[in-house]
């Protein structure tokens, strides 16, 4: 609660803004053999947006997107 507080502006004038890497997916996240992340390419699309924007889920962790093999099951 009190992070979305600083982050939930009532007032546009008073909020901040970041980086929106609008295109995260599996293939843009580079993972060493840890799979800890080593880095992020194609920033082709990124933008400067409101901070409000940008706080999303990625497209490829929605799970109603998810596309898992026929064998799996969540």
């Amino acid at each position: 609660k009190s992070l979305l507080s600083r982050i939930l502006y009532s007032k546009l004038e008073n909020t901040l803004f970041t980086i929106d890497y609008s295109n995260l997916s599996l293939l843009n996240i580079l993972v060493n053999s840890d799979y800890n992340i080593t880095g992020i390419i194609d920033w082709g699309f990124a933008l400067i947006v409101l901070l409000q924007l940008a706080g999303r889920i990625p497209y490829f962790l929605q799970l109603s997107k998810l596309t898992l093999p026929p064998d799996v099951i969540l």
